[in-house]
């Protein structure tokens, strides 16, 4: 079995051995060589596995969250929860092994992910155009009622449209 070494960390290859993607290999490489790098910088008397808490690794998703990325930056929060995967799923590696007793980065809360879409909700202005459309079309249809009703429905409840469109009259009565 294979190992190389970073600073005084012995990393094994056998657990890059179990991604298929070539990519996904050197990213996991990556992000572990700066996590040792940053240990060795910030805490040079951690020299074994076992010595690594939660504490470091918070530490270390803050540095990335404030100044770790390229040129001082903070890293974006997408980098980061990659950077606490690849350390979390290497440290369930050292568990398995038994270099370590547990994962210190399993309880570590990761960076909520950006929103990339806008809503899409209607505003007041909109959801009144809709009712009053429907009041005021020339030939009225018989079924506007029951479309007026499911718009309220859908309006109102914060239900989504498959489920309010799956209502059915027994669930009025529950």
């Amino acid at each position: 079995m294979g190992a190389f070494k970073y600073n005084e960390f012995e990393i094994y290859t056998e657990f890059f051995d179990n991604f298929t993607s070539e990519h996904t290999r050197r990213s996991y490489q990556n992000d572990l060589r700066k996590f040792f790098s940053y240990l060795g910088e910030s805490y040079p008397k951690i020299i074994t596995y076992k010595k690594i808490e939660r504490v470091h690794i918070i530490n270390y998703r803050n540095f990335l969250s404030e100044t770790g990325g390229v040129d001082g930056r903070p890293s974006a929060p997408k980098t980061v929860a990659r950077a606490l995967a690849s350390i979390s799923s290497y440290f369930d590696y050292l568990v398995e092994k038994g270099e370590k007793d547990f994962n210190p980065v399993k309880s570590v809360k990761r960076p909520r992910r950006e929103v990339l879409k806008p809503t899409q909700a209607l505003s007041k202005e909109q959801v009144r155009e809709i009712f009053d459309l429907l009041d005021s079309e020339k030939k009225q249809h018989p079924s506007r009622y029951l479309h007026k009703a499911l718009l309220v429905t859908f309006f109102t409840t914060g239900m989504r449209k498959g489920e309010v469109l799956n209502l059915k009259y027994s669930n009025f009565r529950e």
